[in-house]
């Protein structure tokens, strides 16, 4: 067809009659990611290197389980979304957009019901009673870790709220080192979460390198390498006969520091291997 020849628009009428008919049931179930896009409009697209400004923004719902659910809700059929969002203005707003286009959300979750990150800690562990310990990070302010101590449930421990020890932990930190650090609460205390329950364990705070801005290239995936680094240290304190580890702990800090010293680990493996744990 010419590109000046009019185009066929087939009547609402006439297109649903091509259709076949939907089933009475016709439920679809999702599970996946959902997330904020934050869309930017340009004039032309930039080069490396370029800083240009937009013309316009918009702010929308994104995810491929949630764009295709969405895609299903719109085409007529009652979609039913498994997923979790943050209980904050963003979270809510993806679930009033969701709920505007017809996507059943109510088995979505704010997971944890945690008000902070130190009582969503204890939160997971609570609720996940095989797992060892969970760690949350913070970006150019390091991590967060809580390790569970089973072997320790007396009632004669030290109680004392969650979010109170991150606080003193963190005033422990010498904020002009430059290298990683952990610092550790006593080796058990009894954590109380309000409103979620207590458990027995250990708080550690860890910091990150300071990196300065002439050397950083690029922060990509920074967090998948430390999730990767934080796996391969839990794997190798079960097996690391033959390797060499030097200590970099700071005398004054309760918790230890530990390097790895590797033949096939160099320069640019450092600043992804930060630290590791060890007891």
């Amino acid at each position: 067809m010419s590109s000046s020849s009019p185009s066929y628009q087939p009547s609402p009428e006439a297109a649903s009659a091509s259709l076949p008919p939907l089933p009475e049931k016709r439920i679809v179930l999702g599970c996946g990611g959902v997330c904020m896009d934050f869309l930017a409009v340009v004039a032309a697209f930039p080069k490396p290197g370029d800083k240009i400004r937009s013309t316009t923004s918009k702010v929308q719902g994104g995810g491929n389980a949630a764009n295709t659910l969405t895609c299903a809700a719109r085409l007529g059929l009652n979609p039913r979304f498994i997923s979790k969002v943050a209980d904050d203005a963003r979270g809510r707003a993806i679930l009033e957009e969701l709920k505007a286009d017809g996507v059943d959300t109510s088995y979505i979750v704010a997971w944890t019901k945690a008000p902070s990150m130190p009582s969503a800690l204890v939160s997971i562990l609570l609720r996940l009673p095989n797992v060892k310990f969970v760690i949350v990070t913070l970006g150019v302010d390091g991590c967060i870790m809580l390790d569970r101590c089973v072997e320790a449930e007396v009632p004669e421990l030290e109680e004392i709220e969650v979010e109170r020890v991150v606080e003193l932990l963190k005033q422990k930190i010498d904020y002009e080192n430059t290298i990683p650090t952990c610092i550790s609460s006593k080796s058990v205390i009894r954590l109380r979460a309000d409103g979620i329950g207590k458990m027995n364990g250990r708080l550690l705070v860890g910091t990150t390198e300071k990196i300065p801005a002439s050397e950083l290239i690029d922060t990509t995936g920074a967090g998948d390498a430390f999730i990767g680094a934080i796996l391969y240290g839990n794997s190798s304190m079960q097996s690391f006969r033959g390797l060499k580890w030097s200590s970099m702990a700071n005398r004054s800090t309760p918790g230890s520091i530990f390097m790895l010293e590797h033949q096939h680990i160099n320069r640019l493996c450092w600043k992804t291997i930060t630290w590791v744990v060890v007891r």
